[in-house]
């Protein structure tokens, strides 16, 4: 893979305020990891984990803050700003 295409995703990230952490190929499909710092008032403040991976077509398998991170954080929980995940 060519290191413009490697580098695509990270300036596409960087222009929407998240950070790509890895790209990997999958059966010729790419996928991206990336942290994300949600702000008060901001598309998913508020909502909930089971809601945005509905409502968004992701999968959340970090969901954290600066005293935890939990790992395939439940459904329920609901996504609140200054939060990592």
């Amino acid at each position: 893979m060519s290191s413009a295409k490697l580098a695509a995703p990270v300036f596409a990230g960087a222009a929407m305020g998240l950070e790509i952490t890895q790209t990997m190929t999958i059966h010729d499909k790419e996928y991206s990891t990336i942290s994300l710092k949600v702000n008060k008032g901001s598309f998913f403040d508020g909502r909930t984990i089971e809601d945005v991976q509905r409502d968004e077509r992701v999968d959340i398998v970090l969901h954290g803050s600066a005293d935890e991170v939990v790992v395939r954080p439940g459904g329920h929980i609901r996504i609140r700003a200054g939060i990592h995940w």
